[in-house]
């Protein structure tokens, strides 16, 4: 079996001494280190050659390697924050992970940015009596003098603090009271935080009021913990994170390395209360407002994770939508008048539209916000709607992540033996991989995954897109003009392609049989072809190929395609459940599902469901972050002789072991209480 990046980490537990969360990893190096950076990047996958241009381009820049990994896209910045951590001896927070970290309560802990500083080095990420762990992009003697600055600033304001709670009588009050009454938090606080323990409570379940207080980061706990002391209440479980680090000098730092984007993404979206300057502006008289509510509300999605924003106007009225983990959720409802200005404001910044009819674009970088310059793109669909008025239709922006590109092959979630059998397929160098599944399910971050795991050095990578949406600096990438018939001016690229000496070929989307064929003939030159492609499973992709017809009339050489396909990957993203309010599903629709699963061990399932109105953690969705579920056909003697024998698409289906295939790998994840069965109907039409 390949050997994988994850070969030289293990997960942290509680029972270490440093502080951590679930999806942190440790390395073999941890406390020791290495010699230099060349070899922890050399364990976590590079080779030479590679080294020498990351180095060479980060030497005459003055960059750091991560940096000049996001502009050359040699491995990817995951890769390179793991040979950091191999390097310092330090924990690692994968890419894929820090997605459904929330470290809201740690915000009494932040370090703002610094001179000149777009966005902090590191983030503090969790806590234990005495000692707090910060994940760093970047770590160096800056990173960590401007930490224990801070730290010593968080430190004497919390011994100040706690000096006030001791010197107060307390009373008889409520926690809310007494920290109001002694200036810690105010009115509108305490209102916030009943009307969440309401909500909470109307579900059944119950939380402590300073519990919310923390998990919002409006107190530093040793403070909420201190005030319930004067007050009497016993605590004793948790007396032990009373004692503060200001008792012995200050707190233990720990640190943890991870990638530029989400260093940044964990700061905006957790650290910062980035809705409240979208209602400030959208309350605000001053002449801009519009523009400055455009400019906030793009900063909103982008560090929160919104893969889209949809401007719809409806009778008398607009919203303003957005798409989180594949689920669309009201912004903002708006007075027409409102919506009007507000969709006029990215209108007017593209010059001259026909408002009658259709659109696209990007919006122009100078007139994005300076936190998302050279750190994201939106991408804008303008289409006219019977509900429009005469100077305002529907837009949608896709938010394209400049930063945080797309995860290492190794972090994906692929299991051991697929990972090793596409990192074989890889190194074949030539062939045809076919990524299959709905709108938003990852084929491109998965067909991206795949061709960066190419030596991109060695071998010349070129893609042909419409349009590129992630930029990799030592890839050569084309883009559509669409200026002509799309699979006319594709043949007229992908010509001109084959004479550009490319060994690895991605052709972004095949829509058409005509498309195909062109595919089909790249693959059977000696080339390794990727693309994507529309159909639910692997084995109705093979159905619509057999009823494709070129624009002659033709039908596709079936016999052909299958003699060059590799495989074809089937996927979407599952939603996870949220670990803090996920609750135990007792349905018979649930256990009927997981009881087809093969018995294995003295394994019970423990299924779940998400809780009515979710909780602080994920945002009142009962969700919080996705993950992959695929399935692969392989392309093997059997099934490719099947396919000639013209074998129906059941058939061919049962290529893939029940427990590999879509369905079998819900029912894992649901009798693992990771997912809930209303994502499983979601993700497969045919779950049962």
């Amino acid at each position: 079996m390949a050997s994988s990046l994850l070969d030289h980490f293990y997960r942290w537990d509680e029972t270490m001494d440093i502080p951590g969360i679930e999806g942190l990893l440790i390395p073999d190096t941890f406390g020791k280190g290495l010699p230099d950076i060349n070899e922890g990047m050399l364990l976590a996958g590079y080779q030479s050659h590679e080294i020498r241009y990351i180095r060479e381009y980060a030497h005459i820049l003055s960059i750091t390697e991560q940096e000049a990994v996001v502009h050359l896209g040699i491995g990817t910045q995951d890769r390179m924050a793991a040979a950091v951590a191999l390097w310092k001896g330090l924990a690692w927070l994968p890419m894929k992970e820090a997605g459904t970290v929330n470290i809201r309560s740690m915000k009494s802990y932040a370090v703002p940015p610094q001179l000149n500083e777009m966005a902090p080095r590191a983030v503090p990420l969790a806590e234990k009596p005495g000692s707090i762990l910060y994940l760093a992009h970047l770590h160096d003697t800056y990173t960590h003098q401007a930490v224990r600055s801070m730290m010593l600033t968080v430190t004497n304001g919390i011994t100040q603090l706690l000096e006030v709670i001791d010197k107060t009588d307390a009373g008889n009050t409520q926690l809310g009271d007494f920290l109001h009454q002694i200036g810690i938090v105010d009115q509108e606080t305490i209102a916030r935080c009943l009307a969440e323990q309401k909500r909470i409570a109307a579900q059944g379940s119950h939380i402590k009021f300073g519990e919310i207080l923390r998990l919002q980061g409006m107190v530093p706990y040793p403070v909420i913990l201190a005030a319930l002391k004067k007050m009497g209440v016993d605590n004793t479980e948790r007396e032990n994170a009373a004692s503060h680090p200001a008792q012995s000098g200050g707190p233990k730092l720990f640190w943890a390395v991870s990638t530029i984007g989400t260093v940044e993404m964990l700061y905006r979206r957790d650290l910062l209360d980035t809705w409240a300057d979208v209602e400030q502006a959208y309350k605000s008289s001053n002449a801009d407002k519009y523009g400055e509510m455009i400019r906030r509300l793009l900063v909103h999605a982008a560090y929160h994770g919104y893969s889209d924003i949809h401007f719809s106007p409806i009778p008398n009225a607009g919203m303003i939508e957005g798409r989180l983990d594949g689920i669309k959720d009201l912004f903002l409802m708006l007075h027409r008048e409102d919506y009007s200005r507000l969709v006029g404001v990215i209108i007017n910044s593209l010059g001259n539209l026909d408002m009658r009819l259709q659109a696209e674009g990007r919006i122009p970088p100078n007139i994005l916000p300076r936190e998302l310059a050279g750190r994201f793109e939106f991408r804008l669909q303008y289409m006219n709607t019977i509900q429009s008025d005469a100077d305002t239709g529907s837009l949608t922006l896709r938010v394209l992540n400049l930063m945080s590109e797309t995860g290492d092959l190794d972090t994906l979630g692929f299991a051991p033996d697929d990972l090793d059998y596409l990192k074989r397929i890889i190194r074949s160098g030539k062939g045809l991989v076919i990524s299959t599944g709905p709108t938003g399910s990852g084929k491109t971050t998965t067909q991206y995954a795949l061709m960066r795991d190419v030596d991109a050095i060695q071998h010349s990578v070129q893609t042909v897109e419409n349009p590129v949406e992630i930029r990799v600096g030592i890839w050569r990438q084309h883009q559509l003009i669409r200026e002509i018939a799309e699979h006319k001016e594709w043949a007229s690229w992908n010509k001109g392609l084959l004479r550009n000496d490319p060994d690895v070929v991605l052709q972004g989307e095949v829509r058409n049989a005509d498309l195909f064929v062109q595919v089909a003939d790249m693959a059977n030159t000696g080339h390794l072809v990727f693309t994507t492609f529309h159909a639910s499973d692997a084995a109705l992709a093979i159905g619509r190929i057999r009823q494709m017809r070129t624009d002659s009339g033709d039908p596709i050489d079936i016999d052909m395609i299958s003699s060059l396909l590799h495989c074809i990957i089937a996927q979407g993203l599952a939603r996870r459940l949220c670990p803090h309010c996920s609750v135990p599903d007792t349905r018979e629709e649930t256990w009927q599902a997981v009881s087809a699963l093969k018995k294995e061990g003295n394994l019970a399932p423990t299924p779940k469901r998400a809780a009515s109105g979710g909780c602080s953690h994920c945002s009142g969705t009962g969700y919080r972050g996705r993950f992959l579920v695929y399935e692969i056909l392989k392309f093997n003697k059997a099934i490719r002789e099947s396919i000639v024998a013209g074998c129906s698409l059941s058939e061919m289906a049962k290529a893939i072991p029940e427990e590999e295939r879509m369905n079998g790998r819900l029912r894992r994840l649901l009798a693992e209480g990771k997912t809930s069965i209303e994502e499983a109907y979601r993700l497969s039409e045919d779950f049962a």
